[in-house]
């Protein structure tokens, strides 16, 4: 009996220590995983910085180069525009029934010019050839 007390608590206590080793890897493994993931982040943030940093750039390029260009103030006012309804655009998409070109028309000074309507011929009547929205595939005036 005394034989086996003895060789049992060994037993325990080489248990114990493997337990103990095998806590410490786990450790290890974990504070490696998460420096990696940490490492990654931070590799990530400082890409966004930098391309942020270009973006910033590129846009006060844009801005002094084409400063007198109506055109480019007419497209940045459509930048602007777009960004602004960015945000709006994915929340109101699933209950707004109107279409998405509806909400781009509007006033110039948003950046949009009002939807056009067909040119008429000299004479002001309605253009000859009219083209139809909607037409039957197997219809004659398709095969002539």
């Amino acid at each position: 009996m005394i034989g086996e007390s003895s060789s049992s608590s060994m037993k325990h206590r080489k248990d114990k220590k493997e337990k103990s080793a095998e806590r410490k890897r786990n450790r290890k493994k974990h504070k490696r995983d998460h420096d990696t993931a940490t490492a990654a982040a931070r590799k990530w943030a400082k890409k966004l910085l930098v391309m942020r940093k270009l973006t910033d750039m590129l846009f006060s390029h844009w801005q002094h180069m084409h400063a007198n260009n109506p055109a480019a103030k007419q497209l940045e006012a459509r930048w602007r525009q777009a960004i602004k309804m960015k945000g709006t655009s994915r929340s109101s998409s699933s209950t707004s029934g109107s279409a998405p070109h509806a909400r781009l028309t509007g006033d110039t000074e948003e950046g949009y010019e009002p939807l056009r309507t067909p040119p008429a011929t000299p004479d002001g009547t309605e253009p000859s050839i009219v083209f139809p929205h909607s037409f039957e595939v197997g219809s004659a005036e398709l095969r002539e």
